[in-house]
């Protein structure tokens, strides 16, 4: 009896909860576009910072035709909401509106403007670092299920 009324309670409440969780998937969305839009991440994209020298043509070429890429069919009305969405989904209502307070502090709109290029000499560093090991990849792709 007391099962069962318990059970009439949480699906009279049921409702409620879904509500509220749908209110939050809201607020979520609300803030993590706030965020989209205070790293300006197409702009960005587009205006790839290529005063830096490669250090072989091949990685200048690909950056080269990934930003023209991006300046031909990266459009705003559906990358921005798809970012938006993958920002609401893995943080939490609270971790969005600190991040969202970070990247408006001076550090953090430092970081939106340098990122690409952190990310570039990053990329650089860890290709470095692991070509004279780049023989050991097809061994180790093999280890995990996957071809040569």
């Amino acid at each position: 009896m007391i099962r069962v009324f318990s059970a009439g309670i949480v699906l009279l409440l049921l409702p409620l909860f879904q509500t509220a969780s749908a209110q939050q998937s809201k607020v979520r969305r609300a803030i993590a576009d706030s965020i989209v839009h205070e790293l300006r991440l197409q702009s960005r994209f587009e205006r790839f910072a290529l005063s830096e020298t490669f250090p072989d043509q091949e990685v200048r070429a690909t950056v080269l035709a990934t930003r023209d890429l991006a300046a031909t069919y990266l459009r705003e009305e559906s990358f921005e909401p798809a970012v938006s969405e993958l920002y609401a989904a893995n943080f939490s209502t609270d971790e969005l509106r600190e991040l969202l307070q970070f990247y408006r502090t001076p550090a953090g709109k430092h970081l939106t403007q340098i990122k690409e290029l952190l990310d570039r000499r990053i990329g650089l560093i860890l290709e470095k670092e692991l070509a004279p090991h780049v023989d050991e990849l097809p061994a180790i792709r093999r280890k995990y299920g996957g071809t040569p």
